[in-house]
């Protein structure tokens, strides 16, 4: 399979391009990052080099024919980019809701649009829209959280993400069965040689578990329309386990 990841040289997309150069059902990595996507430690570097396709953009709203030459043949993306909550204060609005929502949409029309004659029912392209734990699809369902309707912030944010993640699924469901979307809702990522934090009501998911999971998801099929946390460390561990790595 060829995997696109988007936001490949972050926390969660740079363990992805690990466990994907490694995994031998990953023929070819396409790495979108806002800077060069290097090899992770721990890769063979002559192997790695191999499959690992490097592309670096400033704007994953816009991309280039060459680019999506290069996104031809994919057979599942998974898109890690946003604006994290931690961060949120840093931005603008208009950016944050650009850079988790929009160009995830933008994204995932273009790579359906330049993979159309390759993918069918039979084979859909595979969209993973990472979000996060608490984000929901309706205003009065996230407002039932006390502690959310005390920060308008948060709480316009974890909406704007549940549109998002609508977006995507809607436009799956008008492809015709050409292209598949999952939604992820991690809780905390945590990782090694990385400040553990801890959130009130938010579980703790290791990122080794959240990548082995989305990669799981995209090779086999996707179980559901929303994998929670719950959800992505049964699977990672599953995986791991039919591996011998348990």
């Amino acid at each position: 399979m060829k995997l696109i990841i988007a936001g490949s040289t972050g926390f969660v997309g740079t363990e992805l391009v690990r466990q994907a150069l490694l995994h031998p059902r990953i023929t070819s990595v396409v790495a979108l990052g806002r800077r060069e996507t290097c090899i992770p430690a721990g890769v063979n570097s002559e192997d790695a080099k191999k499959k690992l396709i490097p592309i670096v953009s400033q704007d994953f709203g816009q991309h280039s024919d060459a680019t999506k030459k290069v996104f031809e043949g994919a057979g599942a993306v998974i898109w890690t980019v946003a604006v994290t909550p931690f961060k949120l204060k840093d931005f603008p609005w208009d950016e944050v809701i650009k850079v988790s929502r929009e160009d995830a949409l933008a994204t995932l029309k273009v790579i359906s649009k330049v993979n159309s004659s390759t993918t069918s029912p039979s084979q859909p392209l595979r969209y993973i829209y990472m979000s996060g734990f608490h984000v929901k699809r309706d205003r009065a369902e996230a407002e039932k959280n006390e502690r959310l309707k005390q920060m308008p912030l948060m709480l316009d944010y974890i909406v704007m993400r549940g549109d998002a993640e609508q977006q995507c699924v809607d436009f799956a469901k008008q492809s015709n069965g050409k292209v598949e979307v999952a939604i992820t809702r991690p809780g905390l990522v945590q990782g090694p040689d990385r400040e553990r934090r801890s959130i009130p009501g938010v579980p703790d998911i290791e990122v080794e578990e959240v990548a082995a999971a989305q990669l799981e998801q995209v090779l086999n099929g996707f179980e559901s329309e929303v994998l929670g946390n719950d959800d992505l460390v049964r699977i990672a561990r599953k995986a791991w386990e039919a591996r011998g790595q348990a």
